[in-house]
């Protein structure tokens, strides 16, 4: 059966950003941890629909965090730029 499963799926992905944004709506944390959270592109995805922490198994905490810290300060840039545009 795990063969089947894909963290990457459109609609597993589709499910995850309802329950990030409906949960920053109600000022609630969320954490994702196991596989996903050591997949750099899920990451990235996940910090760009505004997730509270990132679980990563320890072989690929370096890398999550560089991911982490390059998306963040993309989406800070993004803010920036909007904020002078404004």
């Amino acid at each position: 059966m795990a063969d089947l499963y894909s963290e990457k799926h459109p609609a597993v992905l589709k499910l995850i950003e309802r329950v990030i944004k409906e949960c920053n709506k109600a000022g609630v944390k969320t954490s994702i941890c196991g596989q996903a959270g050591s997949m750099p592109s899920v990451v990235e995805k996940l910090v760009e629909l505004g997730i509270t922490s990132v679980s990563a198994n320890t072989d690929a905490v370096a890398t999550v965090r560089e991911v982490v810290a390059r998306v963040e300060k993309k989406l800070l840039l993004k803010a920036a730029r909007k904020i002078i545009q404004d």
